[in-house]
């Protein structure tokens, strides 16, 4: 008797140890897969490169002026073209961007009739991610730039919002909406293409 009490007595230890260890390593992957999750949502040391496609409207600009004869101002126009950009993540949240881009000119409330103006664009921008998910990449941006024609370059200072929408690891959509301030010069710019993630 007293050798099948001990018996069944044993089994319930060796019962509640098998229990007590499958418990743990069930668990273990949980850990380990929240680590990583929280791993690749990170900016710190990711490197983005990427094509968009440019749409602008400047508002109250003297800046299309300076490729005619005579001064004016008010002027209204319409731009579209393109830029390529390549971004470093510096930190968790913080990142920073260089892009340079075209646009050309093509609508002017003033000089219908002109030929259209060519552009040049180029920013040094700074992205806050302020939620950093897996999937939807969100971001403020501020910075500075220039925009120059065959009349002139005016400074800007630029300010705006994005997002990164990852396509899958490497590829997302970016779409940028900007604005570029300057005391001749204000303009509203969005911006929409793809970018390479590595």
């Amino acid at each position: 008797m007293k050798k099948l009490t001990y018996i069944i007595a044993l089994a319930v230890l060796l019962i509640g140890f098998n229990q007590t260890s499958f418990a743990q390593t069930a668990d273990t992957p949980v850990v380990s897969m929240a680590s990583t999750s929280s791993s690749s949502s990170s900016m710190e040391g990711k490197k983005i490169f990427g094509l968009v496609g440019m749409g602008a409207y400047d508002i109250n600009s003297d800046f299309e002026s300076l490729y005619v004869n005579f001064a004016t101002t008010n002027i209204n126009s319409a731009s579209l073209g393109f830029l390529t950009f390549f971004e470093f993540g510096f930190s968790d949240r913080f990142a920073g961007e260089i892009s340079l881009g075209y646009s050309r000119l093509i609508y002017s409330n003033k000089f219908r009739s002109v030929i259209k103006e060519n552009y040049f664009v180029g920013d040094i921008l700074a992205h806050y991610y302020f939620l950093n998910e897996e999937k939807i990449k969100p971001y403020v941006i501020f910075g500075g730039g220039a925009i120059a024609s065959s009349g002139g370059v005016a400074p800007v200072i630029d300010a705006g919002i994005g997002m990164h929408y990852m396509l899958n690891d490497e590829f997302s959509l970016k779409a940028d909406l900007i604005i570029k301030s300057a005391i001749i010069y204000n303009r509203g710019e969005t911006r929409f293409g793809i970018s390479y993630h590595f």
